[in-house]
């Protein structure tokens, strides 16, 4: 008996190649993870460029703690205000930290705190470490040269690890972590981060591990601005009559509250 081979429908035919273009596509319109990266980080290496044509030199940013775990932990739920205006303002307002909600400001050398009363029966507990007495703030700067910062991205190891929806808006997850040699200069060789990063390119979600310490965090909302006006980093009307003013030694410290490290 001898068998004879049976032409598919041109239909079928039709459909099947119809099916393989779509699909190559769909694979060419998926977007470089180290391009993606690119596009995230563009607004804020331009918050630290010292060109004068930069416009916006200033961030605002509502976060909201997912998890946290390990020393100095924040529950669950808890959400923040975070204003940064280079080179010398940071203001950080929400909690509960430590069972207290907390505003931790410096502006310029200024630095102040509120509830004053609690925050300084904490820092008066104990006296700072010795390595921490003669800390001096410097300006708020990235660890790489200026004229490198357009090289920014290429100082990672990035992956696609593929899409999740945040808040009902589809993003792209990225695994990144430094380069070996650098991670090793800076001390953070033990550091991975997870990004989530929507269409317009903002964060949405943001992963930090290191050994015994994870923080997941949700960007709920993320502005650039040209600066914020100065009554930005005062005390408001409510917290005027409650406000400490602290050392940079005692700054550490509070930051180690919420499982924070600032090193010299």
């Amino acid at each position: 008996m001898v068998r004879t081979k049976r032409k598919l429908p041109l239909s079928v035919l039709r459909l099947a190649c119809a099916c393989l273009l779509l699909s190559s596509a769909a694979l060419s319109a998926r977007e470089n993870p180290y391009d993606v990266l690119s596009k995230a980080l563009i607004p804020f290496e331009k918050l630290f460029a010292r060109e004068s044509g930069v416009i916006h030199r200033a961030v605002l940013a509502d976060l909201a703690v997912a998890e946290m775990t390990g020393n100095g932990a924040v529950p669950p739920g808890a959400a923040f205000r975070l204003a940064l205006q280079t080179p010398d303002k940071l203001l950080v307002s929400g909690g509960p930290i430590l069972g207290r909600q907390i505003t931790a400001c410096r502006n310029g050398k200024d630095l102040w705190a509120c509830p004053g009363a609690q925050i300084a029966a904490m820092l008066n507990s104990e006296p700072p470490a010795d390595e921490q007495a003669n800390y001096v703030l410097n300006n708020i700067v990235l660890p790489i040269p200026q004229k490198q910062l357009v090289f920014l991205p290429i100082v990672f190891q990035v992956r696609d690890a593929g899409d999740e929806a945040v808040d009902g808006e589809t993003c792209t997850i990225l695994d990144v972590t430094l380069l070996p040699q650098l991670a090793a200069g800076l001390k953070v060789q033990d550091w991975s981060a997870r990004l989530w990063i929507r269409p317009n390119y903002k964060p949405a979600k943001l992963d930090l591990s290191k050994p015994g310490w994870h923080a997941a965090i949700l960007v709920k909302k993320l502005d650039f601005v040209s600066a914020l006006p100065p009554a930005a980093w005062q005390p408001t009307p409510e917290q005027s009559g409650d406000v400490v003013h602290i050392t940079p030694a005692q700054l550490i410290r509070l930051a180690a509250t919420a499982g924070l490290k600032i090193d010299q």
